[in-house]
């Protein structure tokens, strides 16, 4: 009975600890190939335009684990200390951006994606990380187009 009481408590903390590690590393939360059907579509401008008028509202709609997938033309695709994106071009220059990080799994996907090219992204809203100027999505794939 005393090895169930001490093994219980080290067996949530250590999956709780797995989960903040996948989520920080960007891991998948869903199946690039079959992505859920309830997925929600949105234009990266819509998604700015909703940040911009009210952030805290935008990350209940967007946020919470739902699956988004963001059609749009791609604006960049580099790596920053988050790791690798692509930028979908959300508008004018300066009107926001919406960047899609890629696990490692799946960042191989876009080598060949340029500048200008339509894109299909699925992906989670990071939430707590993005403001009106930039919205953070992780767990991104893209869909073959």
């Amino acid at each position: 009975m005393r090895f169930l009481l001490v093994s219980l408590p080290v067996f949530l903390l250590t999956s709780l600890a797995c989960a903040d590690v996948a989520d920080l590393a960007g891991a998948p939360v869903f199946d690039c190939a079959k992505p859920p059907d309830n997925r929600v579509r949105v234009t990266p401008r819509d998604l700015v335009q909703a940040f911009s008028e009210n952030l805290v509202q935008a990350e209940a709609t967007y946020g919470g684990g739902k699956v988004l997938e963001v059609v749009g033309e791609a604006s960049r695709v580099t790596r920053d200390d988050e790791g690798a994106f692509i930028g979908v071009r959300s508008g004018p220059l300066g009107k926001g951006k919406v960047q899609a990080y890629f696990p490692d799994a799946n960042a191989t996907a876009f080598g060949a994606v340029q500048e200008g090219q339509q894109v299909t992204v699925l992906a989670t809203l990071r939430s707590g990380k993005s403001t009106e100027k930039r919205i953070t999505l992780t767990s991104a794939c893209l869909v073959a187009q």
